[in-house]
C-alpha cells in the first residue's frame, strides 16, 4: 500500500504526467528535454515547474501516472521538488488506462477531499465524484494542450476553500474544455 501524504488537512491532488504536465501535441521544440521513461524526448512547458510547486504547497500531491516512481526520479529533480507519493497502479493492460487509475485512486483516497487532473478520466468517475460526501474535483485536460493556467487557478481555489474550512459541494468537473 503506498504511503499517504503527510498533510491530512490538505486535499489530495492526483496529478498525471503525460498529456497534463507534458502536453502531447505538436510543439515548437522550445522547452523540449530528453528525460522521462526510457530517455524519450518530452515537451516541458516553461511554467510547469512553478505550477507543480504551487500545487505541492496547496495540496497533498500524489503522482497518478504510469511513470510510477520514474516521476520522482525525473520530474521531481527537474522541478526542484521533493519526491511525492506515487499512486500504485495495477499493470492489468486488459482494462482501459483511465479505469486502472480510477480504481486505484478510489482505494487510495478513501473519504479524503481530492482533485484529480488527468487526460483520461473515465465517464463513471463523474458520477462517483458527484455522489461523494466530501469535496471532489475532476479536472479533465486536453492532452494536446496540457494543464493551462486557468486549470491551475481553479485547483488552487478549490484547495483554498478546503483549507479555510468552507464547505464545498462535490463537483464532478471544473474544466471549461
Amino acid at each position: 500500500m503506498p504511503k499517504r501524504p503527510t498533510h491530512p488537512s490538505r486535499p489530495l491532488l492526483y496529478l498525471d504526467v503525460d498529456g497534463v504536465i507534458l502536453p502531447l501535441g505538436e510543439g515548437t521544440g522550445e522547452g523540449e528535454a530528453a528525460f522521462g521513461p526510457r530517455g524519450r524526448r518530452v515537451r516541458l512547458p516553461a511554467g510547469a515547474p512553478g505550477r507543480a510547486e504551487r500545487h505541492a504547497q496547496a495540496f497533498g500531491p500524489v503522482w497518478a501516472t504510469f511513470w510510477q516512481e520514474e516521476a520522482n526520479w525525473t520530474l521531481s529533480p527537474a522541478f526542484d521538488l521533493p519526491p511525492w507519493p506515487v499512486l500504485a497502479l495495477d499493470e492489468d493492460r486488459a482494462q482501459p488506462l483511465g479505469d486502472i487509475k480510477f480504481e486505484a485512486l478510489k482505494r487510495h483516497a478513501g473519504d479524503r477531499p481530492l482533485a484529480w487532473v488527468d487526460n483520461m478520466i473515465p465517464e463513471e468517475a463523474f458520477a462517483w465524484a458527484a455522489a461523494r460526501t466530501v469535496p471532489t474535483l475532476l479536472c479533465p485536460i486536453d492532452p494536446r494542450i496540457g494543464m493551462a493556467e486557468l486549470d491551475v487557478e481553479a485547483l488552487l481555489g478549490f484547495a483554498r476553500k478546503m483549507q479555510a474550512g468552507a464547505p464545498e459541494p462535490s463537483r464532478a468537473d471544473l474544466s471549461s474544455r
